[in-house]
């Protein structure tokens, strides 16, 4: 996870572009085939919205991964149910106010861009420190 933090600077940065082209180019047959479906689900939106939902839901970030191997590796099922209960308190009330604050989240960094460029460094300082921590001490920082 942290050489992905690490990507992502210099992707953002422009260092290090990601030919995202030819990750589609490989899978253009699974855009036909979701093209299908998405003609046989135009007439009801509610479905379509909904099954959208579902197959979005199956494809987490980084941050669902790791409460979900912190909570794997617990020490009892008591203490992994509550890791995982508590991640979705956590998440609950930022992923129902995203859609309201989003655009102001944006305004924000456009017109106070050094905060946005302190997140980047922090992000690519994290990246580097997670792997250092791994080599050391094994996942102990």
């Amino acid at each position: 996870s942290g050489l992905i933090l690490i990507f992502y600077y210099l992707h953002v940065k422009k260092i290090f572009f990601l030919n995202y082209v030819f990750f589609e180019k490989k899978l253009i047959f699974f855009w036909k085939k979701l093209l299908k479906f998405d003609e046989i689900l135009i007439k009801n939106i509610f479905i379509k919205f909904f099954l959208y939902g579902i197959i979005w839901g199956f494809v987490p970030c980084g941050l669902v991964y790791t409460s979900v191997l912190y909570s794997f590796f617990s020490d009892s099922i008591y203490i992994c149910f509550l890791n995982m209960l508590f991640f979705g308190f956590g998440t609950f009330p930022s992923m129902l106010m995203m859609p309201f604050f989003s655009e102001k989240i944006k305004i924000f960094f456009i017109k106070y861009r050094f905060f946005k460029n302190f997140l980047e460094i922090f992000i690519l300082f994290f990246g580097i420190y997670m792997i250092i921590c791994s080599f050391l001490n094994y996942g102990k920082c």
